[in-house]
């Protein structure tokens, strides 16, 4: 004997099941997003926060050396060395210097100072702003500082260009500032982050493992009551009428299961009636009784004999007409039109049964079904 659980629907699962995946993805994705935009946010306040550091830092420099008078790039230079060896966030200078041609700057004087940092650009050579990219021409007129945070070796800073006046002439000092510190923190920072979004995925790929193997498991014990239906139709069809399946009422399959029984049941109660009969009895009798529950109203006996009939006698035109006109009395006019069509495929040229299912099938267009109808 097989149970159907209640309130478990295939299609009601199923709709559950892909509606709680898609929320468990959507929450996913709607997390990334966020722990997108707030790593954007905080990459953005380190980037500015260093960014004002790097000038601040600069410009301290730049104010102590205007207090001195220089004359020569080289002692610029040594001034500019002392003061800046005093800060250790200050890796290197460069002292720049516009050509003739606007286009291009000559290095004056470079000045590493970390042993292992190394300055590529010599003292001397003209370079053009292209290569240390458009802040250099800013530095020109204002302190300009590059966002772009440069790295080498163990080293990574950032350029900030100062404007300095030095004997009518117009230079630009920059300053490599360290960023190891902001760098440190966006490591740190996203290294969390990445922790924590492989925990997420792995909690999203665990939630949606399980929905389908619910899902499957459901699936597959569905799949289970429909081969048990089957197999009990196919034992009750070589005579074992033992079988029953018991429905929960609100299942999905709880009709199918009742009908069956219903049918098994007809045909147990007409199987102890052989054993009472006389030989002279036949399914015409049977029949006969029938026909009398039918025009008597009693509907529901009179179908559950017409149906046992069906299965003794499949090619039986009146239990199929028979029933035809039950249901139609029934109002339930899908399954009157049929069971007419089965007793006409058994009589195609019963003008009655034609008659009659053209009468049921305008009854249905008029007034639809009636599951539950009142008898006519």
């Amino acid at each position: 004997m097989y149970i159907l659980r209640k309130g478990i629907s295939r299609n009601l699962f199923i709709g559950i099941s892909i509606v709680f995946f898609f929320l468990v993805a959507l929450m996913t994705f709607s997390f990334h997003y966020m722990i997108g935009k707030n790593s954007a946010f905080l990459r953005s306040l380190v980037m500015r926060t260093g960014e004002e550091y790097a000038l601040a830092r600069a410009s301290m420099i730049v104010e102590r050396m205007a207090i001195s008078r220089k004359d020569s790039a080289e002692s610029l230079g040594a001034e500019l060395r002392r003061y800046a060896s005093a800060d250790s966030s200050v890796l290197g200078v460069l002292i720049f210097a516009r050509t003739a041609d606007d286009r291009y700057f000559r290095v004056l004087y470079r000045n590493s100072l970390h042993a292992s940092f190394r300055i590529d650009v010599e003292s001397g050579s003209v370079v053009m702003p292209e290569h240390f990219n458009e802040y250099l021409q800013k530095g020109l007129f204002a302190p300009a500082v590059d966002p772009i945070i440069h790295t080498s070796g163990a080293f990574a800073w950032r350029n900030v260009y100062h404007p300095f006046r030095m004997e009518r002439r117009n230079l630009v000092i920059c300053f490599m500032v360290s960023s190891l510190g902001g760098l440190a923190v966006l490591d740190e920072y996203e290294t969390s982050i990445e922790k924590l979004k492989r925990v997420i995925v792995i909690i999203h790929s665990l939630a949606a493992v399980a929905v389908v193997a619910f899902l499957a498991f459901f699936l597959h014990y569905y799949r289970l009551l429909l081969n048990a239906l089957a197999h009990f139709m196919k034992r009750a069809s070589r005579g074992d009428l033992s079988v029953s399946i018991s429905a929960v009422e609100g299942d999905e399959l709880e009709e199918l299961a009742t009908s069956f029984n219903n049918l098994v049941e007809e045909l147990r109660v007409m199987k102890e009636r052989e054993k009472s009969i006389s030989p002279r009895d036949t399914l015409d009798d049977v029949f006969k009784a029938g026909v009398e529950k039918l025009k008597a109203g009693m509907l529901e006996d009179a179908m559950h004999i017409f149906s046992a009939l069906t299965i003794l006698r499949p090619e039986s035109f009146g239990s199929y007409f028979n029933l035809g006109v039950a249901y139609a009395k029934m109002r339930r006019y899908t399954e009157s039109i049929e069971m007419f069509d089965r007793a006409l495929a058994a009589n195609p040229h019963h003008a009655i049964a034609h008659s009659y299912r053209q009468k049921v099938h305008e009854l249905q267009l008029r007034y639809g079904e009636e599951r539950s109808g009142t008898q006519g």
